[in-house]
């Protein structure tokens, strides 16, 4: 073996160089394999639990739920993941999802315009906490640094969240056939 292993709280792993306990940027990342078994970090099973949606103390439904998912290729992204890694998931053929706290992104039909660019909605389209606003992503995509209120209720709206969450979505959404598509015909 040339990689050094770990010792972890008495466990050995073949991590190496990344520091013990150390937060995850994705929900499979917490995984840890040893040389006799496999365990999720302690100090993350309650928040990957969350990340799911599950608030139980039966930490087996959150490892049984972080094992489907794995064999399934999603994985859910926490707030401080660089879109660079989503890109790298997505390369690799992995479906990433994210909880969005502030931006709520519909795709269902909806009849209205968005309240922007005065545009029928088709495809994704957003709300804040409040459900006022319908906004097309394209509109939300461009003008979040702006949007510093709800434009119907004015309530306010939390910037660096909204700004992380924009930032999420434009990775999550990013199509690498698409971009290499138009790399070429913008060349030619």
């Amino acid at each position: 073996m040339t990689e050094p292993l770990l010792k972890v709280r008495g466990v050995q792993t073949f991590y190496g160089k990344i520091q013990a306990l150390k937060g995850i940027d994705m929900d499979v990342n917490a995984l840890w394999w040893t040389k006799d078994s496999m365990f999720v970090n302690p100090n993350e099973v309650r928040y990957i639990g969350r990340l799911h949606g599950i608030c139980t103390f039966t930490v087996a439904i959150i490892y049984t739920t972080l094992f489907e998912n794995m064999i399934l290729k999603k994985a859910f992204c926490t707030s401080g993941c660089s879109s660079r890694r989503i890109l790298k998931m997505k390369k690799q053929g992995w479906q990433v999802n994210y909880p969005y706290d502030v931006l709520r992104i519909c795709d269902a039909p909806y009849d209205g315009v968005c309240v922007l660019c005065q545009d029928t909605i088709e495809g994704d389209h957003s709300t804040f906490e409040c459900k006022c606003a319908h906004i097309c992503m394209g509109c939300l995509r461009k003008h979040y640094a702006s949007l510093h209120r709800c434009t119907i209720c004015k309530t306010e709206v939390n910037q660096e969240m909204l700004k992380n969450e924009v930032r999420i979505y434009n990775a999550i959404q990013f199509d690498q056939e698409d971009a290499w598509y138009e790399t070429i015909v913008m060349r030619s």
